[in-house]
């Protein structure tokens, strides 16, 4: 399996993320849904942002649809909504990478987090 530092996702502006950018920084790699009752999270995700991106944290948000049709709008829409109602700067992921992630959500999981190692221990699914 490849390192997340070897991956690049679409922001939601069109414009590229290269998760190498981010070496040596923190990654809090987020799956979120801007209609469902876990959204209010975005503003605890952002004033974790605010507080902590100086020292190295990373919080990068990937939209997700699949669970109940809780995110069904386009990047426009989404961003809008996450920026308009929670402040949102944090970079948030295209449609693209969710269309990816709902055709094979087991293989993006799996390199999206699989490299992230805790006192030594990988996630196993």
């Amino acid at each position: 399996m490849s390192p997340i530092c070897e991956f690049t996702a679409e922001r939601m502006d069109g414009t590229s993320q290269a998760f190498s950018d981010d070496q040596g920084q923190v990654l809090l790699i987020v799956n979120t849904a801007s209609k469902c009752g876990f959204t209010p999270q975005f503003e605890g995700l952002e004033a974790l942002y605010q507080q902590y991106k100086e020292q190295g944290l990373v919080v990068i948000g990937f939209p997700c649809n699949q669970f109940g049709s809780q995110d069904p709008g386009s990047n426009d829409e989404i961003g809008a909504f996450c920026q308009k109602n929670y402040g949102v700067s944090f970079p948030m992921m295209s449609m693209a990478m969710r269309l990816i992630h709902s055709l094979n959500g087991l293989k993006v999981k799996r390199a999206v987090c699989s490299p992230m190692v805790l006192n030594g221990i990988s996630p196993s699914f």
